[in-house]
């Protein structure tokens, strides 16, 4: 039977043209049996991966098509923490230049102090990892934080050891960006991770206070947009979305782009980076556990006492009338305040805060007036609140510290060690009250905070190293302050250009003028300044370099001190040839640095050496093309050679990198009037004084060129604003008297 089916449908196969829809028919008859005889189920999974896997397949084959190109074309940067490379066959670990571009714009990105280490570990080397931000990094001088303190306390204390202390912290970075750090350090055999990390989780990247990349509610989304950036295709994403940014065209605005960030205390976005830390904090402490490493966990130090807010907000829902109040009763005590009636400033006071208690300011004034009292519980509890209110969240507040306790407590018993660093720094402060003794400005620790902190550590770690290094602890002691000093090299020079680097680059600039106790700290660093001026020239410029050298002969491989000695003999000495053995040294030492070949460069170019800086600045310049500093020298060396086309090309690249380098307007100016490149001379020097008003050169440079090119009404106006900033210059006078004439000597055009 079934023989005479099968020619039965062989002959209908077979048939005229005029039966052959019947075949048509007996075909789609077919494929319905066929449709019906695979299972339900099956087919809605064919259906499902058509829909939705298909796509997905497609995607990825595209997107790994376009990885591939990328980089074949060589798109893109490596986004690991670390890199690997060889000095004489010997593989080394070491810091990369570009893995904050995973973070951060590259005209913004940060830098670790540069680091590097064995790849394997030799025996008996202890190998610690500090993680965390710009207080931990050390600023504002890496070469006194609180990890090189504690290296050196360790390895005087313990001398059968040798101790590995790698600072990988990052100035503006945050739990989200350490996280990936502390995954890649992981792989290399860490004995001990201590974290000092907190103070921005609000500014930081994902943060609710950023100036970089926004928060993210959902921290798997967040997480996935960073694990993108490893890829080329995701750098490419990211640098597109980021073209139009402000902040990408000014550079890096320091601390002051945070103004237009401000983040108040009730703000719901708040509780999600309080969630979002302490997840970040579990998974960093797991990866080092994981690894098997001890880990130490450290709170969170801040100035409570002479640091008021940056920024203060009314409660949101304050209505007009209420705030009339306040401010009437706010006025009232700042006057009795001025005038030495505390008590009744309090009172005052005590009236507003009734009205609004989150005012940043007001509750610092107060606290001020309860420390005049000697109500210092009270002052502190104010202190804390005016923390707590601050809108522009660059200190860690009570959450942060009460997060980092809780994530050490229930993560023990397993090896996990909590450093109380705010109650140590509280308990060791006058009336419990931290302030300037260990804190330069909010956050940042005075080389006395970071030997405290050190201090606190080296005791904390003792457990630890008996345990793993198979030693005994009983009778080592840390050494003291002043031999850690000596080690380090801090001298009175150093304070002085510290003390004079914390006026001027952070009192002196927004947020800082936003303090309304502003005045009164310039005042009282610039006469701290001008009490160690004196270190600043001869003799104790010599007792100086007796120190480093001193330091060198105990610790010759320490790159951090031929660096910071090769600029005190470049800067205060001027002695080129010993600097530039120095920078030699920092090279041999740390063959990544990009600063050690720039530095040689700048040495050899006020060396009159300009052929032979080209080199390095070369070298400085394709090592970090993002940076300015190396594209300018570079200009500058080309410019001495006669090369203006060249140094015009190089000042352009260093502006490309940052909009508001000032340095480079004015020689730009200059090369570009000798290319006779007028009207692009006069846009540039218009440009430089929208970022340094008060530059007399610079006007003094555009009237130059407004006269060369016939525009005499502007040049005069130019002219005339340069004699009135700077009556005194010779050089002024002499480019002036070219075009106006007769200039009298008594005229200031004031």
């Amino acid at each position: 039977m079934t023989s005479r089916t099968g020619r039965k449908r062989g002959r209908k196969s077979a048939v005229s043209p005029q039966r052959g829809r019947h075949s048509s028919d007996g075909k789609q008859r077919a494929e319905k049996v066929c449709a019906i005889a695979i299972p339900h189920r099956r087919l809605w999974l064919y259906r499902l991966f058509a829909v939705t896997l298909m796509p997905l397949v497609l995607v990825a084959i595209l997107m790994g098509g376009g990885e591939l190109f990328l980089r074949s074309i060589g798109y893109g940067f490596d986004p690991s923490p670390t890199i690997r490379y060889e000095i004489d066959g010997e593989p080394f670990i070491a810091d990369n230049l570009f893995f904050s571009h995973r973070f951060f714009p590259p005209q913004m990105a940060r830098e670790f102090n540069t680091f590097r280490f064995f790849e394997v570990k030799k025996p008996q080397t202890c190998r610690i990892f500090v993680l965390g931000a710009s207080a931990a990094q050390g600023i504002p001088d890496g070469a006194y934080s609180f990890s090189r303190i504690l290296e050196i306390m360790l390895q005087q204390a313990y001398p059968e050891i040798s101790f590995e202390v790698v600072n990988a912290s990052m100035t503006a970075i945050n739990s989200h960006v350490v996280l990936p750090i502390a995954r890649d350090l992981a792989r290399y055999q860490p004995d001990i991770f201590i974290v000092y990390l907190g103070n921005n989780e609000v500014v930081g990247p994902y943060g609710a206070g950023t100036a970089f990349a926004p928060l993210q509610k959902h921290l798997w989304l967040l997480r996935a947009g960073i694990e993108l950036r490893t890829l080329r295709l995701g750098q490419w994403i990211a640098e597109r979305a980021a073209q139009d940014a402000q902040e990408v065209l000014r550079g890096w605005g320091g601390m002051q782009m945070y103004l237009d960030h401000q983040v108040h205390a009730t703000d719901p976005a708040l509780q999600t980076v309080y969630r979002h830390y302490e997840r970040n904090l579990r998974d960093i402490c797991r990866t080092g556990l994981d690894a098997g490493a001890a880990v130490v966990l450290c709170t969170m130090g801040a100035n409570l006492k002479d640091c008021a807010p940056f920024a203060s907000q009314h409660r949101p829902n304050l209505t007009e009338a209420r705030q009339e109040q306040w401010e009437m009763f706010y006025r009232q005590a700042m006057k009795a305040d001025e005038q030495g009636q505390i008590d009744e400033a309090l009172e005052a006071y005590e009236q507003a805060r009734m009205i609004d208690n989150q005012y940043a300011d007001l509750h610092f004034r107060m606290a001020l007036c309860l420390e005049q009292k000697g109500r210092f519980i009270e002052a502190r509890t104010a202190y804390l609140a005016a923390m707590q209110y601050d809108t522009i969240r660059f200190r860690a507040d009570e959450m942060i510290n009460t997060t980092i306790r809780k994530v050490a407590g229930q993560l023990q018993p397993k090896p996990i060690i909590l450093a109380d660093v705010d109650r140590m720094l509280t308990e060791n402060s006058e009336n419990n009250l931290p302030g300037d003794k260990w804190f330069y400005e909010h956050v940042h620790l005075t080389f006395e905070g970071n030997f405290q902190v050190a201090r606190l550590l080296f005791m904390q770690l003792q457990p630890i190293l008996a345990q793993r290094m198979n030693v005994t602890v009983q009778g080592r002691e840390a050494p003291a302050l002043d031999i850690c000093a000596a080690r380090l090299a801090y001298t009175d020079l150093d304070r002085y250009r510290i003390w004079k680097d914390i006026l001027n680059n952070y009192i002196r600039k927004p947020p800082f003028t936003n303090q309304f106790n502003n005045a009164v700290q310039k005042i009282r660093l610039q006469e701290r300044i001008d009490q160690l001026k004196p270190f600043s020239a001869e003799p104790y410029l010599a007792q100086a370099v007796k120190a480093y050298r001193q330091a060198l002969d105990a610790r010759p491989d320490d790159w951090y001190l031929h660096w910071k000695l090769g600029i005190l003999l470049t800067e205060e000495l001027q002695d080129y040839p010993a600097a530039m053995q120095e920078y030699s040294r920092v090279q041999e030492l740390m063959p990544h640095f990009h600063r050690g070949y720039l530095a040689m460069g700048q040495t050899l170019l006020s060396d009159n050496r300009p052929l032979e800086a080209l080199k390095y600045l070369q070298q400085a310049t394709q090592m970090r093309p993002a940076r300015p500093e190396a594209h300018f020298h570079l200009g500058q060396a080309y410019r001495v050679l006669g090369k203006l086309e060249e140094a015009a090309s190089c000042y352009y690249a260093a502006l490309r990198c940052q909009t508001d380098y000032t340095p480079v307007y004015n020689p730009l100016g200059e090369v570009l009037y000798g290319c006779k490149r007028y009207d692009e001379a006069i846009a540039v020097c218009r440009q430089g004084l929208e970022f340094q008003p008060e530059d007399a050169i610079l006007h003094c440079n555009l009237g130059l060129l407004l006269a060369t090119t016939g525009r005499m009404e502007e040049a005069r106006k130019e002219f005339k604003r340069a004699l009135q900033l700077d009556p005194q210059s010779e050089r002024i006078r002499a480019i002036v008297g070219r075009f106006i004439k007769p200039i009298r000597q008594e005229t200031h055009y004031r």
